[in-house]
């Protein structure tokens, strides 16, 4: 009889402890969406931070120049760019997020689709295509002048 006690026991112990310590590694996403705030704002800093550094080394010449950047050149500035966030995050804040998003797939797609609007709205790459397309385009009549100078 003593021992259906002991196994009672002990069963809860084991039950306590497991339940304790999965309580402890992820946190409830609420307490995510009640903060959201302080963790978007701590995120995109290490997003603007990153797309910084990709931009200058990867991105930023064919934005001058107004051309398109490579598929396979692209692809490899999304993932060094979803990385460096995450490298520059650190494991503590990367373990956090992969708790809100469920897994690190569904964490790297969201940091790349993040990076492809930021590219989108490239204002350099814009102005560039405004720019030499001024210069390609036929001068009008006013430009011409009134053929004195001519």
């Amino acid at each position: 009889m003593n021992y259906y006690y002991l196994a009672y026991f002990v069963g809860g112990i084991i039950f306590c402890k497991l339940f304790l310590s999965k309580k402890q590694l992820t946190p409830p996403v609420i307490e995510y969406i009640k903060n959201f705030e302080p963790y978007n704002v701590a995120i995109m800093f290490y997003i603007e931070k990153a797309y910084d550094i990709i931009y200058k080394d990867h991105i930023m010449i064919y934005s001058l120049e107004a051309t398109k950047i490579d598929d396979e050149q692209f692809n490899t500035a999304c993932q060094e760019f979803a990385k460096l966030v995450l490298k520059m995050m650190g494991p503590n804040f990367v373990r956090e997020y992969l708790a809100f998003y469920g897994d690190e797939s569904t964490l790297f797609f969201n940091l790349i689709n993040t990076f492809n609007e930021k590219y989108e709205s490239d204002s350099i790459r814009k102005q560039s295509i405004d720019t030499i397309g001024r210069h390609n385009e036929a001068p009008t009549e006013s430009e011409e002048g009134d053929g004195v100078y001519s």
